[in-house]
Formats: structure tokens, C-alpha cells, sequence
């Protein structure tokens, strides 16, 4: 029975030791993380307002995508406070003549709300409706262009609710419902 008890006792204390060094990684991380947005509401009102967004609504994605965290990174490997892809954030830097951001360069709040206000703003004009916009900065533009042509004719908010993705329908809702807020409705 002993020499059974020694191998179990000695996988124990090496768990355990893994699991502390894991936990002092995991603090030594988040203790170094940014601060959250409400650091910087002058970065969201700056870009909010170049390019023509509610800075409420600005506030509203920030909120749903990243809680408010600078650090945030999605499984998908969405980073920053509005979760930018990092594909897409290259792509948006050369429309705005910028050289293309790093993953790194996407946790400062102002390449991640300059970026994310900028394609938001294009996913507005080209969908024309806050729903379908919300909808395309969530689950990409291809995807709302074929849920339309599912439904030809069918309201933005109709569109979503029929053939979103459930997280890009979950997305919408909690932008919209924090924009109401945000606004007194």
C-alpha cells in the first residue's frame, strides 16, 4: 500500500506546484494589465466624433465586447477594448494611411478606438441600419451580406434576430440595450 501512496502523494505536490506557478504568472499579468476605458473618455469622444459616431454607442461596444478592458483578448483572438481582429485592423490602417498596427500596437486604447471607430463607421454606411452595422462589426460583413439575402426586405433588427449567429444576436442586443441606456431611453 506504501508504494502506492509515495507516486499518488509526489503527482500531488508537482500539481501543486504547477498550479501555484500558474496562479503567480496569472497575477503577475493581470496586476500589470492597463487600466480600464473610463481612464480615457477623451479618446472615445475624439474618435467617436471623427467619424461621425454617437460616442454613447462608441461606449456601448466597448462595454459588450471587452468589459472595459485595455487587455482584453477573445478566444477568437479579438484584442483590445473593441476587440479588433488583428486582419481587420491592418486592413483599416492602410484605408486611414497608417502603417499596419501590431497585436501589441491594438492594447493602446487609442490605436484600438481610433481603428474601431473607423470600421464601425464603414460598417454604418454600408449596411445603413445600427442592427445590421453592429451585426457586420461582430461576425464580419460577409456573414450580415448573406443573413440579408436570406431575408430580402426584412428589417435590420428582424435580420439579425433570424439569422444571426446566437453570439452576434447576444452581441447586438446588450450594444443596443447599454446605447438606450447610455441616452436616458
Amino acid at each position: 500500500m506504501k508504494a502506492i501512496e509515495e507516486p499518488a502523494r509526489r503527482t500531488s505536490l508537482l500539481a501543486l506546484a504547477v498550479l501555484a506557478t500558474f496562479l503567480g504568472t496569472a497575477f503577475w499579468f493581470l496586476s500589470r494589465s492597463p487600466t480600464p476605458v473610463e481612464s480615457t473618455p477623451s479618446l472615445v469622444e475624439r474618435h467617436a466624433r471623427t467619424h461621425g459616431l454617437d460616442p454613447d454607442l462608441v461606449r456601448a461596444v466597448i462595454h459588450a465586447e471587452s468589459g472595459g478592458r485595455p487587455g482584453a483578448v477573445s478566444p477568437a483572438g479579438a484584442v483590445g477594448l473593441m476587440q479588433i481582429m488583428p486582419g481587420t485592423a491592418a486592413a483599416v490602417a492602410e484605408k486611414l494611411g497608417l502603417p499596419s498596427p501590431s497585436r501589441r500596437d491594438l492594447f493602446d486604447p487609442d490605436v484600438n478606438i481610433r481603428i474601431g471607430t473607423f470600421y464601425l463607421a464603414q460598417m454604418r454606411e454600408d449596411f445603413g441600419d445600427d442592427h445590421l452595422a453592429l451585426g457586420a462589426y461582430n461576425a464580419g460583413p460577409a456573414n450580415v451580406r448573406r443573413w440579408r439575402k436570406k431575408h430580402p426586405g426584412a428589417p435590420g433588427p428582424e435580420v439579425i434576430r433570424r439569422a444571426g449567429f446566437a453570439e452576434t444576436r447576444h452581441f447586438v442586443k446588450r450594444v443596443m440595450a447599454e446605447w438606450r441606456r447610455a441616452r436616458g431611453r
